[in-house]
Formats: C-alpha cells, structure tokens, sequence
C-alpha cells in the first residue's frame, strides 16, 4: 500500500504576539494599500496586540489620511492599553484636517479610554467656536461614542456651532436624543439655527413622543417649508392612543 500523502503545509497565521520583521508587511500595507489589503492588515496587527502599538503609532504621523484613520482603528482594536499609549497623539488628531481621521480620534478616545470623554469635554471646552466647528465637520454621528459630542454641541451657545451639529445629525435612525435635538432646535432663537432645522426635518425617520407637541406646533406654522415635514413626521408617528391628548394641545 502506498504510503498516505503528506499533510498540505499549514497556511501561515496572522501575527499573533509576534514583533519585528512579521509586522512588516502588515504595516505597509496599512501604509500604502488599499481596500482588502488594509482590512487584512487592520486585522492581523489587531491580532498582534501589545507588540503592534509603538509601530501602529508611528503611523499616526503618515502623510495620507487614510492611513491615519486606519492607524486609529487599529489601535482602537487592540483596546484601552493601546489608546492609552497613543493618547498624544490621538488628542491631536481630534484637530486633523481629514473628517475621518477626527471621526476615528474622537470615538477612540470616547470608545476605548478611561478619562477619555473627560478629556474630549475639556479639549471642546477650550476650543474656540470657529475650532468647535472645524470638529464636528463631517463627523460620523452614527458611531454611539460620537453622539456624545454631538449631543453637546446641538446645544452649543454658538449658533454657527448648532447649525453645524444639525448637519452631522442628519442620521438619526433610532436615536431618539438626537430626533429629539433636532425638533427642538425648531424653536431655537436664533432664525438661522431654525432654518437649518427645518431642512434637517425630512430626514428623520422618527420622533420621541415628548416633542409630539414641538411637532404640533410646526405644523400650524405659516412656513409650507417647516409645516409640511413636521406634519408627516408627526403623522408618521402618532398612534390611536396619542391622537386625543395631540388634539387637545
């Protein structure tokens, strides 16, 4: 009888806790790829863990924007140790000019690190209203860490920072804080805040039932613009058992 044939060689593994030369590859190519080459190599640095910081790190400084922002979410992957090493320079990133990359920062440090909102809430504190805009800008506000900011800046005591956070709230697909933000923001002071407002209206895909009467009161508006979103929102939402008390209002 022939002998069995011999196992196929094993494919080899991601780098698991390995260091040096294996993390390599991986990290050129979260340099310089592209599409499924960065995802397999976000991947298996994420694998590597501890090893895979300090040189993950170093690419933060990498001139394309997409390297940065991956570089993040590797470290992101890898856990708190990892964003606690890159604290530095994830605090600069909140200031990047790539929308993505401050998207990438900010859920890292709201995500992943102990103190990390404290330390978000004190850099958007002392930031003027120009930077505080220059934040949000783009912002991916479905990420549940980036609500957090989006939710404070929806009541920023400066206008332009308001209207900027209504545009970042435009997905609001089962949140109800931030549904709630922007029909309140109908009733803002200022006419600008309430015009940006009002062109965010038709993009909610709901309401919470305690800005029903917010609702109400914009679909009595003489404004066809703001009384006709409100009217189907408020239609779209209202049950049997909320009609009675509506009318009453």
């Amino acid at each position: 009888a022939s002998p069995p044939p011999a196992p196929a060689p094993a494919l080899p593994a991601a780098p698991a806790r390995q260091a040096g030369a294996a993390l390599q590859p991986y990290l050129e190519a979260l340099r310089v790829g592209q599409g499924k080459a960065v995802a397999k190599a976000k991947k298996a640095l994420a694998l590597a863990g501890e090893p895979a910081i300090a040189p993950v790190v170093d690419l933060l400084k990498a001139r394309r924007p997409g390297t940065r922002r991956a570089a993040i979410e590797v470290l992101a992957k890898i856990g708190p140790k990892a964003v606690e090493a890159a604290k530095g320079v994830l605090e600069r990133a909140m200031s990047d000019p790539d929308d993505s990359v401050r998207t990438a920062a900010l859920d890292a440090l709201l995500s992943h690190r102990p103190g990390g909102r404290a330390v978000v809430l004190a850099a958007w504190e002392a930031a003027s209203a120009e930077d505080r805009v220059l934040l949000l800008e783009g912002l991916d506000a479905r990420r549940p860490a980036i609500r957090v900011l989006v939710e404070l800046a929806l009541s920023d005591p400066s206008p332009e920072v308001r209207i900027v956070a209504l545009s970042v709230a435009t997905d609001t697909e089962g949140v109800p804080e931030l549904q709630r933000a922007v029909v309140r923001a109908l009733s803002d002071p200022q006419r600008s805040v309430r015009q940006a407002a009002t062109l965010v209206l038709p993009s909610l895909d709901g309401a919470p039932r305690d800005v029903f009467p917010d609702l109400l009161r914009a679909a009595r508006d003489r404004n066809p613009l703001l009384r006709l979103p409100a009217a189907n929102l408020l239609q779209a939402n209202v049950t049997a058992d909320d009609a009675g008390p509506i009318l009453e209002l």
